[in-house]
């Protein structure tokens, strides 16, 4: 199940998918740090990739619950 987060920003609920996001976060900076560029750009790059496949994911699961109107309901 996705929690909407605003912005067009989803995030499952629970806590293993935000240990992975902070877990990334520091290792993208740990890699900054070190000096390896183009270590850090590709672990973003993963990161925003799997961020979005997830906001994707849970946009589709929260429209799939999501039951049609008709418009004799809405008269």
């Amino acid at each position: 199940m996705a929690q909407f987060l605003g912005g067009g920003v989803a995030a499952h609920v629970g806590d293993e998918p935000r240990t992975i996001d902070l877990n990334q976060h520091h290792q993208i900076l740990e890699l900054v740090v070190a000096g390896d560029g183009a270590g850090a750009a590709g672990l973003a790059r993963t990161h925003i990739a799997n961020s979005l496949t997830a906001s994707v994911t849970g946009a589709l699961e929260e429209r799939e619950n999501v039951q049609p109107v008709t418009l004799d309901e809405i008269a």
